[in-house]
């Protein structure tokens, strides 16, 4: 049985001895497992754009057990099997990236690893779960651009969309975008990926930011591969400035506050 464990999100990597220090601006970088440009060297060059960009608190969000869905129709496996085998993927991510986790806790003020259990098994994300659904069943535009997406990417596997694979494709998504929107709740912070926006999140993220006060909205994302993330660190206007400060709290804050 899934039992949230608030020490699943420090993992082996957390360095809060700086509880003094300035931290104006917080750094999420999503890593998704199978992903070549968050892992190796790809991942280490990646997390050195960060801290030269001067990011003073560094959060790895590895979504590892997101994972549980796609094996259960690529491995066909049960849903227990497909969720220790996902977790199995980030105990590996994790062994084969220590050496660059160490690097960002040596570097950063402030430094933690969040696996994705820490998100799905938290007793309050069940709420935002239930918002992300509510869009999907609600809105026919943000319905669709999540059947684009599912089909676009067995279309790239060149694998037959059938149902169940459908189905656990719009859990995924679902599940994927409820994360994004509660850690922001929590915590809010800059999102870094190596690659573009979830096409439906930005559709969320502008439709409903004022209309329904979605966290979503209020998070800049950085496409590493085309931003210059170094410009849009730097060039944070002094309101988004003071939104960190007003935003950001610690790891064991967290759990405080809850």
């Amino acid at each position: 049985m899934l039992r949230y464990d608030k020490n699943m999100k420090s993992s082996n990597y957390c360095n809060l001895n700086a509880e003094n220090k300035k931290n104006d601006l917080t750094a999420r970088i999503e890593v998704s497992i199978g992903n070549k440009q968050c892992t190796g060297e790809n991942f280490l060059h990646l997390c050195d754009s960060v801290i030269e960009a001067g990011y003073k608190r560094i959060e790895i969000q590895l979504s590892d057990t997101l994972h549980r869905h796609n094996l259960e129709w690529k491995l066909r496996l049960n849903s227990k099997n497909a969720l220790q085998e996902s977790r199995k993927l980030g105990d590996e991510w994790l062994a084969s990236n220590a050496k660059t986790l160490t690097i960002l806790f040596t570097r950063a003020d402030s430094f933690s690893v969040t696996r994705w259990d820490y998100w799905i098994m938290h007793p309050k994300f069940e709420r935002s779960k239930k918002v992300i659904e509510g869009f999907y069943k609600e809105d026919s535009v943000f319905r669709n651009l999540i059947d684009l997406e599912i089909f676009a990417y067995f279309r790239k596997l060149g694998r037959y969309p059938k149902a169940d694979r459908i189905k656990n494709s719009i859990i995924y998504f679902i599940e994927e975008i409820a994360v994004t929107e509660f850690s922001n709740r929590l915590q809010i912070a800059d999102e870094i990926y190596p690659g573009t926006r979830f096409e439906p999140e930005e559709y969320l993220a502008k439709t409903y930011a004022n209309k329904r006060g979605l966290a979503l909205g209020k998070v800049k994302f950085i496409n590493t591969i085309s931003d210059d993330i170094h410009a849009v660190a730097n060039n944070a206007s002094q309101s988004d400035k003071s939104r960190y400060r007003n935003n950001v709290i610690g790891t064991d804050e967290v759990h405080q506050s809850l």
